[in-house]
């Protein structure tokens, strides 16, 4: 995929008026903010920063180095990090990447609400904020892509799917 149908694959997302309609998972609520593919050079880094969402990237290809917290976090081709809210982190592209990236709010309402958000930050940080790969993502991923940029039918819905996908937290996080 080369930077012209990148863009196009953007384009597309951010047409999506709805893509910002919560829904809960797991006894959270996750509503998306942010979707887009990027192609990053070797050697690119993004300096420290925060962000108010949740960031879960995947690399479809390429190798980058993630400090979330100041720790060193490897992410290679098929593999993605998740990184909490608030949490500075930087990022250095080691190999030409191709990354999908999500922004999304989590929130968790209700008795025990605070422990239940806190227990899972605890749950990433020992999971080196690196959950288990999955083929079926990297699939749904690049499929994702493809639609979008082909403005096929049925992409949309997959960009629901891809989204619960990043977040079965019980069976992904190591």
């Amino acid at each position: 995929m080369d930077e012209t149908e990148i863009n196009l694959a953007n384009g597309a997302f951010h047409e999506l008026v709805h893509f910002r309609e919560s829904f809960a998972l797991f006894g959270f609520r996750l509503q998306p903010h942010v979707l887009h593919a990027t192609f990053e050079p070797a050697r690119r880094r993004s300096g420290l920063h925060v962000h108010r969402t949740f960031e879960a990237s995947l690399l479809l290809c390429g190798k980058v180095s993630y400090r979330p917290g100041g720790r060193r976090v490897e992410v290679g081709e098929g593999q993605w990090v998740l990184i909490p809210a608030g949490l500075r982190h930087e990022w250095q592209v080691s190999e030409e990447a191709l990354i999908l990236s999500t922004q999304f709010f989590l929130t968790r309402q209700g008795e025990g609400a605070r422990l239940g958000m806190k227990e899972l930050c605890n749950a990433l940080e020992l999971a080196g904020y690196r959950p288990r790969p999955t083929g079926t993502l990297r699939a749904s991923a690049e499929e994702l892509l493809t639609e979008a940029r082909e403005r096929k039918g049925g992409w949309r819905e997959k960009i629901y799917c891809l989204t619960r996908h990043f977040f079965c937290f019980n069976n992904s996080i190591s």
